[in-house]
C-alpha cells in the first residue's frame, strides 16, 4: 500500500473512531421520533468491537446512532451484508442480510473472542 494510501485509511478509522464520541452528545429525540441517544455503555461496546475490526480485512461500510436506541454498525459486500447493533443495555446482536432469504439474527457476547468470532463469522459470510 502507498504511503498516500495508509493516511486516507488511518484517517478513515480515525473519522469512524470520532463518530462514535460524536454520539455520545446527541440529546433525547436526537430523530425526530423520541429515539434516547447511544449510551456510554453502548459507545464503549461498539468502540471494542471497532478496535478488533480494524486489525481485520474488514471495514464498515456504515457507523450511525440507531433510532432503536445504540450504536449501528454496517459491513457490506455486494448484496450480503452483516448488520451489528450495540443496544443502550449492553447487548449486542448481529444480523446477516443477503436481500433475498430471511435475515439471520445472533446474540453476540460483548466480549473480545466473542467479537474475534463474529469478525471471523463475518468475514466468511461476505466471501471477504
Amino acid at each position: 500500500m502507498q504511503m498516500a494510501e495508509q493516511l486516507v485509511n488511518v484517517r478513515a478509522w480515525q473519522d469512524l473512531f470520532e463518530k462514535l464520541d460524536a454520539c455520545l452528545g446527541l440529546a433525547p429525540n436526537w430523530d425526530g421520533y423520541s429515539a434516547l441517544p447511544p449510551s456510554s455503555l453502548a459507545v464503549g461496546k461498539a468502540k471494542e468491537f471497532l478496535t478488533l475490526l480494524r486489525g481485520s480485512e474488514l471495514e464498515p461500510a456504515r457507523l450511525k446512532p440507531s433510532v432503536a436506541s445504540g450504536i449501528g454498525l454496517t459491513i457490506r459486500k455486494g448484496r450480503r451484508k452483516v448488520y451489528v447493533e450495540f443496544y443502550n443495555d449492553g447487548t449486542v446482536y448481529a444480523f446477516f442480510s443477503d436481500g433475498e432469504s430471511e435475515p439471520e439474527t445472533r446474540q453476540v457476547q460483548a466480549r473480545q473472542e466473542d467479537y474475534l468470532a463474529l469478525i471471523g463469522q463475518s468475514r466468511e459470510y461476505l466471501n471477504a
